[in-house]
């Protein structure tokens, strides 16, 4: 929700703006497939539907089946922006995106978080529940063995309409990137320009 949320706030500043959305939208994007597996693969290991699947653990035992698509998500989307990190907020991108890659693949292929933010926000109950099913989640609270934990979910963002979400600084950084990719001036009417010839 907050990645929604800040990509919708990008998109409505650069309409206020005046810039051309639609340079975006048609831009040469290499292997972009890349980012639309991944992201479809960030939404499947979130919904709970899918949670007996995202629980099984593959032979030999090791980590959860949703740890491991959970880390080919960002290694998904990190290859997309890499070949493309000529765009304008896409190296910012990758370095936030690497940020959370890092901490979540050192603790398991679950993004550590504050467990009094999450219990502030009223998340810790949700992982609590799937903890008690014996599921597998993206999320797990922060204890004496995790490591780099401070680049996980310790940042409380209150949203409108719904309960706050707790992020990490790798989410900021990601946030900053989208900001600048949809509201780069100089580069918008570079690609505006490229969208108009071939027309």
């Amino acid at each position: 929700m907050f990645f929604v949320l800040v990509t919708i706030a990008a998109l409505g500043l650069a309409l206020v703006r005046g810039l051309p959305i639609e340079a975006l939208v048609r831009g040469p994007f290499r292997l972009w497939p890349l980012a639309v597996i991944g992201i479809l693969l960030h939404v499947a290991v979130n919904l709970a539907v899918l949670s007996p699947f995202l629980s099984v653990r593959p032979s030999p035992p090791g980590l959860f089946l949703g740890a491991w698509l959970y880390l080919a998500s960002l290694i998904c989307v990190g290859s997309f922006l890499l070949a493309n990190a000529r765009y304008p907020g896409f190296v910012i991108l990758l370095a936030g995106l690497g940020m959370n890659l890092t901490v979540i693949a050192l603790n398991g292929g679950q993004m550590p978080g504050d467990p009094n933010q999450y219990a502030a926000s009223g998340f810790l109950t949700a992982i609590a529940q799937r903890s008690a099913a014996g599921q597998w989640w993206p999320f797990v609270p922060m204890g004496p063995a995790t490591r780099l934990a401070w680049l996980g979910d310790r940042i409380m963002v209150p949203l409108p309409f719904r309960e706050p979400v707790v992020i990490s600084v790798g989410d900021l950084i990601i946030a900053l990137g989208c900001l600048i990719f949809f509201n780069y001036p100089a580069e918008r009417r570079s690609w505006h320009n490229q969208v108009r010839s071939l027309r």
